[in-house]
């Protein structure tokens, strides 16, 4: 089994603003998002064949600041059962907890925001990856769901661009 999260006390909600702003003005967008819409999250293709590896899963997104609304996006998107952002910025120590999260063997899959970690990440995360075959899924630009879902497409899938 795995681990519990060792996880702070709860926040309090914020209060709701009498006129709430949309989505698209509230989440920050990175340059190959989607642009967020009030209706539902950016779409993947519904027979999108890279759902083998994701729907009912669960991923470890390890690099930069973890932002609620973004994870929450991303796991609706692609249907993981869990989502969990580790954020791992550019220093060793944190890239190396990121790797005994991996080691801890609970993960179906681990991507990896390479704009947003130190560029020994790859060495540091992608062997436990490869020792506990997990999928490692490295993404160039960005956390939008596009960026990923290529990113899924090409590391995991095997297809290529262009």
């Amino acid at each position: 089994p795995c681990p519990a999260k060792a996880t702070a006390a709860p926040k309090p909600p914020p209060p709701i603003p009498v006129a709430r702003p949309s989505v698209a003005e509230t989440v920050p967008l990175e340059e190959d998002d989607d642009p967020p819409t009030d209706e539902a999250p950016p779409s993947v293709p519904v027979d999108w064949p890279g759902f083998a590896h994701t729907r009912g899963k669960r991923a470890l997104m390890v690099g930069g600041d973890p932002r609620e609304p973004n994870r929450l996006r991303l796991a609706g998107a692609f249907g993981f059962a869990e989502l969990e952002w580790f954020p791992a910025e550019f220093s060793r120590n944190s890239l190396q907890r990121a790797r005994d999260r991996v080691r801890s063997g609970c993960w179906d899959m681990v991507i990896l925001l390479s704009r947003f970690v130190g560029h020994d990440a790859d060495n540091v995360i992608q062997p436990a990856c490869k020792l506990h075959q997990v999928p490692f899924v490295p993404v160039a630009t960005g956390y939008g769901v596009t960026g990923v879902r290529r990113a899924i497409e090409r590391h995991v899938l095997g297809v290529r661009e262009g």
